[in-house]
């Protein structure tokens, strides 16, 4: 496990935490960030249910066209 690897992990984790929070914008923007460290795994991000408040925005299909752009 590389630094970018643990990077966009915690990223995804502040992310998960921001959206049960009801923090969309710092959600989106952990996200973002953990796009840019590398997250790829699209179908995982799909299937997160910690993150299922988010899909309601429309900043939610956004990041899944960039982490399918990733693949």
């Amino acid at each position: 496990e590389g630094f970018r690897q643990r990077l966009a992990e915690a990223h995804l984790r502040l992310a998960r935490a921001a959206a049960r929070a009801g923090l969309r914008g710092e959600a989106f923007a952990q996200l973002d960030a953990a796009i840019e460290a590398g997250l790829a795994d699209a179908q995982s991000v799909r299937k997160d249910s910690e993150l299922a408040p988010l899909h309601v925005d429309a900043r939610w299909e956004e990041v899944l066209r960039r982490l399918d752009s990733r693949k």
